[in-house]
């Protein structure tokens, strides 16, 4: 992902003069050794840093009922999204898969929760880790009858007693992050009774999987399952060619809603892609989208009837640590957002969103500035 050689930035006005740019390759970039600076009156630096995961535990809690084969062929195949982000870095990752059904027919009855294949879960010592992990959802199964699914309960299970220390000994981390991932075509019967649960209401569930870690951003919920196709968000019933129907995900939402790190996709979404990529990038602690804590003064420049102006009103910049300090690069495209961009700007979540080609280096410290909307 090292791409950050040719980026430019737009005329910048200063203290109500205009700072000089070289054009290269139709673009303006910065004289040579241009450091940020106080580009506005009550200008606001955000700084984050790209920083990995130490150790990362990630537990895939898939549907075994009889529909759902087609659905965890599309998982196997699709794997290699997701674990690009893991295999062959730093981390030091645990993965494991338990099944969603929890029926009698279970393979694993009376031990639900417990997580499945050979070995249990694969590490960074594992060979053919991958592997292993597709070869365990291949095996996984359709037996579940249906009479009790919920990937909530089989998710408490495995990281609870007794399975936490019995047969899913070791997987589960205090000090590791979190994701859980759960892949069904059926809602969650946490709520209706169905199953002899632990923890009946679904924000009871929420609560207690925010909680498993000290600082939330530690954990995150990933839900594959009855979403709109159009936006992977609204729940309702579905279905596709290929990957059969879906009933409304309307529990998994509502956990969705509830636990602050979660993204949700649609089961009858045949590309599974993109939800896996950024699962990964989560997994691995990493994120291509920045939060501002201040609104941007959109009011900077002079508009045109298409709504761009020349002078940017939010500058981003990238560091690169390099084990003496930071050098800084070349600063990114900053005037307003376009197609031609590196980043976007998302004013609906006030974020600088990269895209996975683009998204800062792991330990790279990224810096944006711009004028304060806020007074005071």
């Amino acid at each position: 992902m090292n791409w950050y050689q040719s980026l430019a930035l737009g005329t910048l006005i200063l203290l109500g003069g205009c700072v000089e740019y070289d054009i290269v390759g139709g673009r303006r970039v910065p004289p040579p050794g241009r450091q940020p600076t106080e580009l506005w009156p009550n200008t606001v630096t955000d700084e984050f840093e790209q920083r990995p995961a130490l150790a990362s535990d990630i537990l895939f809690v898939i549907d075994d009922s009889i529909s759902m084969e087609e659905e965890q062929t599309n998982l196997s195949t699709n794997f290699h999204a997701f674990g690009q982000f893991l295999f062959g870095s730093d981390i030091d990752y645990h993965i494991g898969v338990v099944r969603g059904d929890l029926s009698s027919t279970n393979p694993d009855y009376p031990d639900y929760g417990k997580l499945t294949g050979s070995p249990p879960y694969v590490d960074p010592n594992t060979p053919n880790g991958p592997s292993v992990v597709t070869s365990t959802v291949d095996n996984l199964g359709d037996a579940g009858n249906g009479v009790c699914e919920s990937g909530m309960e089989a998710t408490y299970l495995a990281l609870t007693e007794p399975m936490i220390t019995g047969p899913n000994a070791g997987f589960y981390r205090g000090d590791a992050m979190l994701t859980v991932v759960i892949i069904t075509d059926e809602n969650d019967q946490t709520d209706f009774g169905f199953c002899d649960l632990t923890l009946p209401d679904t924000l009871d569930w929420a609560q207690w999987y925010t909680n498993l870690k000290f600082r939330p951003e530690l954990v995150n919920l990933g839900i594959i399952a009855g979403f709109d196709p159009a936006d992977n968000q609204t729940p309702t019933s579905c279905s596709s060619v290929g990957l059969g129907d879906a009933s409304s995900a309307a529990a998994y939402a509502e956990a969705a809603d509830a636990v602050p790190n979660s993204m949700t996709w649609s089961i009858c979404n045949p590309d599974w892609t993109a939800v896996l990529i950024d699962l990964g990038i989560a997994a691995a602690g990493l994120t291509r989208e920045f939060s501002l804590s201040r609104v941007p003064a959109w009011d900077y420049g002079d508009w045109d009837a298409d709504g761009i102006t020349d002078e940017p009103v939010l500058e981003v910049w990238l560091d690169r640590q390099d084990g003496v300090g930071f050098v800084y690069l070349e600063p990114l495209w900053s005037a307003v957002p376009d197609e031609d961009n590196p980043w976007d700007y998302n004013r609906v979540t006030n974020s600088v969103v990269f895209t996975v080609e683009t998204m800062p280096d792991e330990n790279w410290v990224l810096k944006a500035l711009y004028p304060n909307s806020e007074e005071g």
